[in-house]
């Protein structure tokens, strides 16, 4: 079960800690996939059975990705949202939203 990601755009935010940090890449394309695959990370079960759900009728899907090597200067987590119509998935900072 692959989901269709459409354009993949990042924040301003994520496009420059990806630029600046290799581990912090790595993070985000294994999440992307992930994302893909509809494994939805570290939602609740609620927002899991939800994107479930979406992705069977075409609603919009949230998935969360803690980072493993965040620190006190970056933001504990991801999230990727896949647009209802799969045209655009967006990777960005909750702080970003």
């Amino acid at each position: 079960m692959n989901l269709e990601l459409g354009k993949i755009l990042f924040t301003a935010a994520i496009a420059d800690a990806v630029s600046n940090s290799i581990d912090f890449s790595a993070f985000v394309c294994q999440s992307i996939e992930k994302h893909k695959t509809c494994n939805w990370g570290d939602c609740d079960p609620e927002d899991s059975h939800q994107n479930d759900l979406s992705f069977e009728s075409g609603g919009r899907i949230l998935s969360v990705y803690k980072n493993p090597a965040a620190h006190e200067d970056s933001e504990p987590k991801i999230w990727i949202i896949t647009e209802w119509d799969r045209s655009v998935t967006t990777v960005l900072y909750p702080s970003d939203y």
